[in-house]
């Protein structure tokens, strides 16, 4: 998320679309290694991580269509704030 509010605010500052494909994330490799140690998936396959992204979207902070990510409102409002509360 931290990632996604750096990259969001670094495009409406250059004006850019603030959307983004999920392999733009450079943290993407650490997300599929921790979905697999948390055992939230079984393996390391792309649909398998797009599942538990998707999961993961019910917070409500972001939202993925294809693979495609963006912030919603509520996601906006998060990265405003100096403490994120991502959980």
């Amino acid at each position: 998320m931290e990632e996604l509010c750096t990259k969001h605010h670094e495009a409406i500052n250059d004006g850019r679309q603030p959307t983004f494909h999920l392999t733009d994330f450079e943290y993407i490799k650490l997300f599929e290694t921790y979905v697999s140690r948390a055992g939230l998936i079984a393996s390391n396959n792309d649909s398998a991580i797009l599942d538990a992204l998707f999961e993961y979207e019910q917070r409500g902070y972001y939202k993925i269509e294809n693979d495609i990510v963006n912030l919603t409102q509520s996601g906006k409002a998060e990265c405003r704030k100096p403490v994120h509360d991502w959980s």
